[in-house]
This record gives structure tokens, C-alpha cells and sequence, in this order.
């Protein structure tokens, strides 16, 4: 993530990257491996249908990152961070955090953390879903809420389970004994103040660069591009889905004649992939297929 972040998400700016004139948003440095599990058409679960599911894990984590998450509730006038973890960067285990609009699967906790909580007649809670890795998840409403995609009138009370004991296991669900707490849009944001922009306002388009590396001398195949081609698409597909179509990501090629490909510009241009714009400068390297290029900063 870099330059400056939206008001009301808990975070802190940071320094703009060196080439990004203040347009580049972030980058995700997890490499996704063409040749592994995260670039086949079917990831490691049992649905039908996962196409990229492990990519699409990954790519979406990573990317809602832009926005978070860091953010605390207002409780009875002090400060409780909604993030536990090692990184204090993903929702806590006991945040109730049910996906909006879930990808391939009816139930779903946030691909950012948390989980599924369903309160049972007994007063017990059954963990329905944990949060991410595989499969690929959707965002829940507080997350759509941080990016900018929901007002905050839009989003319902969450809850904190409280004091959690494991007690058993049905249908392969667990089920717990705890305290249900309630937690607000308006605690967090007498937290972290009001989120600015507001939804509407907020940026919702972003242009995201794929870039398909190899090691030097090393010819990919023509099945391992097209492959890699799909993951893109699929994901572009994946985060409108998850947005409830509130957000788009465009993987748009546009050449300045000031950066030039000279004799490769024809190639690019038509490849499997789709080099984003490039500013001199920076110094990466790009390769696609035998020909390597200055990939300077993408946006």
C-alpha cells in the first residue's frame, strides 16, 4: 500500500513509491506459481467449480489490503482493536464477519478473517465458516464498508462472541458456548472517526497489472500464458462478484510513445498478457515470452 489512505480506516499513510506520481495504489509481492495448485483451473478443494480458486484466494486478500484492516469499536468509551493476529492485520477469530455476497458457497466468513457465527435456539453458536485461505472467499460488510463500496447506513450490527468454549462437534460443525456482544458501525466509527470519501465518492475503478515472470533465458509456454491470461479474467469476474458489483477491475493497456517498446511494441500489444502502462525509470525488469523489458512502475 502507498501514499496517502482514506480517513476512518485506522491506518497510517505511507511514503509513495519513488515512480507511482501518487497513482499507484500497491503491489502484491506473493508470487502465484503458474505450474503449482494456484495456477490450475481447479484448486485444492472439493468444489465442482473453483476455477483459480487458490489465486483467487490470494489475489483478493492481498488487494483488499488497501484498505485495512486495522480498525477498533468504541467500547463503553475505550479503544478494542477487531484485529488479533500475528500481523494485527486480519479480522480477530471471535468478530462475526459473514461475507456479503460469497463466491461458489452459500456461507462464508470474510476473506480478510473472522468468521461465521450462527447463534443456535439454545443459545449456543455454531462456527458455519472460518475465514480464508482456500476456498476463495467474499468480503463482509464492514470490508465493504472500509473500501469505500457501502454507506455506513448500509451496514448491520456485528458481534463479538465472548469468552468462547469449544463444546462439541455436529455434522462436522463446532459448536461453542459464549457471549454475544454487540458491536456497531457507529462504535467503530466513534473509533476511528467517519470513513472519508464516503461511498459514492470513493474510488471504486482500479487498473491492475499482471505480470508474468521468468527466470532469465527461460522461454514459458504458450499454454502456461494462456493460463495465466485466465487467471486474470477470473478474477476480474471474482472481485465484481464479491463487490456485489459495486467495484471493477480493468487490466486496460495503454502505451505512452514517451516509454516505446520499439520493434516489440506489436508483440505486447497482442500477447496472451497485457502489460499495463509503464514509466521509465524505475529499473524492473519484464518479461514476456524471450524478449525482456524495462517494467519501470505500473498503475
Amino acid at each position: 500500500r502507498f501514499g496517502a489512505v482514506p480517513s476512518g480506516l485506522g491506518l497510517s499513510n505511507t511514503s509513495n513509491q519513488a515512480c507511482s506520481e501518487g497513482m499507484i495504489k500497491g503491489y502484491i509481492f506473493n508470487p502465484l506459481y503458474m505450474n503449482s495448485e494456484m495456477g490450475r483451473g481447479a484448486g485444492p478443494s472439493e468444489l465442482p467449480s473453483n476455477d483459480f480458486n487458490f489465486a483467487l484466494s490470494l489475489l483478493g486478500h492481498e488487494m483488499a489490503h488497501i484498505w485495512g484492516v486495522s480498525a477498533a469499536v468504541d467500547v463503553d468509551g475505550s479503544r478494542e482493536s477487531l484485529v488479533d493476529d500475528w500481523c494485527f492485520c486480519h479480522w480477530r477469530w471471535d468478530l462475526h464477519a459473514p461475507a456479503v455476497f460469497p463466491w461458489l458457497e452459500d456461507q462464508q466468513a470474510s476473506a480478510l478473517g473472522g468468521g461465521y457465527w450462527w447463534e443456535n435456539p439454545d443459545g449456543t453458536f455454531s462456527r458455519v465458516a472460518d475465514d480464508y485461505f482456500v476456498p476463495a472467499s467474499g468480503f463482509s460488510y464492514l470490508d465493504l464498508y472500509l473500501m469505500g463500496l457501502f454507506d455506513a447506513s448500509e451496514v448491520p450490527d456485528m458481534f463479538l462472541l465472548r469468552d468462547p468454549v469449544p463444546l462439541r462437534y455436529e455434522d462436522g460443525v463446532r459448536i461453542y458456548s459464549g457471549t454475544k456482544e454487540i458491536v456497531s458501525i457507529d462504535q467503530i466509527i466513534g473509533a476511528l472517526g467517519p470513513r472519508e470519501p464516503v461511498a459514492g465518492n470513493a474510488q471504486t475503478k482500479f487498473n491492475v497489472a499482471f505480470v508474468y515472470l521468468v527466470a532469465p533465458d527461460h522461454v514459458p509456454s504458450g499454454l502456461t500464458l494462456q493460463r495465466h491470461a485466465a487467471m486474470r479474467d477470473k478474477f476480474v469476474e471474482y472481485w465484481s462478484h464479491v463487490t456485489g458489483e459495486r467495484s471493477q477491475i480493468t487490466t486496460e493497456v495503454r502505451f505512452d510513445s514517451s516509454v516505446g517498446f520499439g520493434r516489440h511494441a506489436h508483440e505486447l500489444r497482442n500477447s496472451p498478457t497485457r502489460p499495463v502502462q509503464l514509466i521509465p525509470n524505475a529499473g524492473t525488469l519484464y518479461q514476456q515470452d524471450n524478449h525482456v523489458h524495462d517494467a519501470h512502475c505500473v498503475h
